[in-house]
């Protein structure tokens, strides 16, 4: 065999096998797969990091906003720097668990308007990277933000307005009514002359008489507790808790009474401390016997509506208040015909009244104060008592706020838990 033949022969063999080709191809497509795969683990792992430093961004400035509330808590011309640093810090310490990242100055900003507080931290940041860096991207540039706002109470306008016509002077518990009849009994030292317009005794102190000797005076001296008493206890449970509550300032109230009109008790003022006195000296409308027995309450909420009642806001600045108005009544319309006392026609309140005071953005609640009723006691108001539920269940701006109501308990149950809802707004964050 010469040399050609002997050269050829081995050419042909590989001609003949191609398993080596392939081989060498399948390794030089290899290197750009490997290379796509550890670019992407570099890419996953930026994305964890970037979202670990958002969290911590949340972190920090969800810090900054408590420490900022806490610090405006107890000194409302204070800076919020200290505040500031609080985020800041937590941040940091967060983002020094990140490995392969390098965070530059992050900046953290806080800023008030009224009751709510906005917290504003932006970073950026440098990811390591480990195989991106072979084709010369050795980092990746991060940056993220992060907004949070938190709601604190608002600015608030607390109106309450009472009824303390002589239905209010209905005994406050059964005891109290029985007591009531008992004292009232032709016989007793204050059966006269009041005993001659209802001889079984009366379950009203509301019959009046200039020399005392009548069934309110009755009432006092035998201490029996009336509606009007509960209702005075309840508001000043309320006014009690707004004082002490009041430190910043944010809350603002009024106590208004009527029977034939709307009076002002308390004007409307965030310096409450004299209301308590205020209510403590409520008297009912006694004197004239006739105009004793009115309740105009439609008439007293209409006007209550259009001299007393500004245009709510949104709460953020004291020029802007929240608005929330408590009725306390029994809903029953009474009102004196001039030269002809004996026509007396008992109604529900309109609920015109009611819509008066919503049309001006304020939320109503309303204390039902209903009759106790034993042996049918009340039978004039028996027939219209549905009705009455019925107003005052539309006047309330929704059915959480309207609570019937009928001992000492349950009044000041309830006007704790329209004062919760109007100034324990809860903290909320938006991101």
């Amino acid at each position: 065999m010469n040399f050609i033949d002997r050269l050829a022969s081995p050419l042909a063999a590989l001609r003949r096998d191609r398993r080596a080709a392939t081989a060498l191809v399948l390794g030089l497509s290899a290197i750009p797969v490997i290379t796509m795969v550890a670019i992407a683990i570099d890419f996953s792992n930026a994305v964890t990091a970037r979202s670990k430093l958002n969290l911590a961004a949340d972190s920090g400035a969800l810090a900054a906003l408590n420490a900022a509330v806490n610090i405006f808590e107890q000194n409302q011309t204070a800076s919020l720097q200290p505040a500031i640093n609080v985020g800041l810090n937590r941040f940091n310490a967060q983002v020094g668990t990140i490995s392969g990242t390098t965070v530059q100055a992050p900046s953290l900003t806080i800023n008030r308007v009224g009751a709510t507080f906005t917290a504003n931290l932006t970073y950026t940041a440098a990811y390591s990277t480990n195989f991106a860096a072979l084709l010369g991207k050795s980092t990746l540039n991060l940056g993220g933000e992060s907004q949070m706002q938190i709601s604190t109470s608002s600015y608030v306008d607390l109106q309450v307005v009472m009824d303390v016509s002589s239905s209010m002077l209905i005994g406050g518990t059964l005891t109290d009514i029985n007591n009531l009849l008992t004292v009232t009994t032709p016989g007793s030292n204050f059966a006269s002359p009041a005993a001659s317009w209802w001889p079984t005794g009366c379950a009203f102190a509301c019959h009046w008489d200039p020399n005392n000797n009548d069934f309110y005076h009755a009432s006092r001296v035998n201490n029996i507790t009336l509606r009007l008493d509960q209702l005075i206890a309840a508001t000043d449970s309320i006014a009690t808790t707004i004082t002490n509550t009041n430190s910043l300032g944010l809350y603002r109230l009024g106590i208004y009474t009527f029977s034939t009109s709307i009076a002002t008790l308390f004007p409307l003022s965030s310096t409450t401390s004299g209301a308590v006195a205020a209510v403590n000296g409520i008297q009912p409308p006694l004197g004239d016997p006739n105009a004793a027995y009115d309740t105009d309450i439609t008439g007293s909420l209409t006007s209550f509506a259009s001299k007393d009642l500004t245009t709510a806001g949104d709460g953020t600045t004291a020029a802007a208040p929240k608005k929330f108005v408590f009725l306390l009544t029994d809903g029953i319309e009474d009102v004196y015909k001039a030269g002809n006392p004996s026509n007396r026609v008992e109604s529900a309140v309109n609920t015109s009244a009611c819509t008066a005071i919503k049309n001006k953005g304020a939320t109503l609640g309303v204390l039902h104060t209903d009759y106790y009723n034993p042996n049918n006691e009340f039978s004039e108001i028996s027939g219209i008592q549905a009705s009455v539920t019925a107003a005052l269940q539309a006047c309330a701006s929704n059915a959480t706020l309207y609570f019937e109501v009928s001992d000492q308990a349950s009044i000041t149950a309830a006007m704790q838990q329209l004062l919760a809802v109007a100034i324990a707004t809860p903290a909320h964050f938006t991101q």
